[in-house]
């Protein structure tokens, strides 16, 4: 069984807590963003946020285009998209 605890949030599983936040978000959003969310700071939040991405629940959207400061943009997560069903797809035969 994998062990999904990587620190503690409020509610005292921090991975529990980063996927509700998660879900709770409206896309697009950066780690600061999560951070706040769940009440830590951005890195304690990135290792969660790594092991979302490699699992395919969200994905890296690139750097926030409306950065205008010093320094690397943030980076803008979001889900990643649900691939359509062929039952959901306008299908039509011949």
């Amino acid at each position: 069984m994998q062990d999904d605890t990587l620190g503690t949030g409020a509610g005292g599983d921090l991975m529990e807590d980063v996927r509700i936040a998660v879900a709770s978000l409206t896309a697009p959003w950066t780690l600061e963003q999560l951070a706040t969310t769940v009440g830590t700071d951005p890195e304690a939040v990135r290792p969660c946020v790594d092991r979302l991405l490699e699992g395919g629940t969200i994905e890296d959207l690139g750097d926030d285009p409306r950065y205008d400061g010093d320094g690397s943009a943030p980076t803008l997560y979001g889900p990643t998209p649900l691939e359509e069903s062929p039952e959901d797809k306008d299908v039509t035969l011949d």
